[in-house]
């Protein structure tokens, strides 16, 4: 399994724990959680010397940056 299917399953679990306690998610709390974890990545690649990849999940993060919080 890929790193990346990893942090998605580990995404919408979260994401089902809160629907089911009813609890309202604030529209940026996803998109922040796949920041994170975009940039835990890009350290998981640079760890191994992959910088291509690391590039391109920090790129990934900072597009998400921009999109959620920057541009209204």
């Amino acid at each position: 399994m890929s790193l990346k299917l990893s942090y998605l399953i580990l995404i919408i679990a979260i994401v089902n724990v809160f629907i089911q306690n009813g609890c309202k998610i604030n529209p940026k709390v996803i998109p922040t959680l796949t920041m994170s974890l975009n940039v835990l990545s890009a350290v998981c690649y640079l760890c191994v010397v992959d910088m291509p990849r690391t590039v391109y999940w920090i790129a990934a993060g900072t597009l998400t940056f921009t999109v959620t919080y920057w541009m209204k």
